[in-house]
């Protein structure tokens, strides 16, 4: 399943995660959510540098946002 998950259209990407990335700094995080998974190649020291934040922040932000996004991208 997280290989099919992978292959999913960039758009379907972002369209889930515009729609379902809510809350505070939210606008943020779709942001570096975009950069790293539907651009893929950036690091997040990099993406950390651009806002600002550590790479630590960076990697739980991923961490937290990922789980939420998986359930409403189609499967299927």
């Amino acid at each position: 399943m997280e290989i099919e998950l992978f292959n999913k259209p960039r758009s379907e990407w972002v369209d889930t995660i515009n729609e379902w990335v809510l809350g505070r700094n939210a606008t943020r995080d779709r942001d570096i959510l975009i950069r790293c998974v539907v651009d893929g190649s950036i690091s997040y020291e990099r993406i950390a540098e651009e806002y600002e934040i550590s790479s630590r922040q960076v990697d739980r932000i991923i961490e937290k946002r990922i789980p939420q996004l998986l359930p409403h991208i189609k499967t299927k």
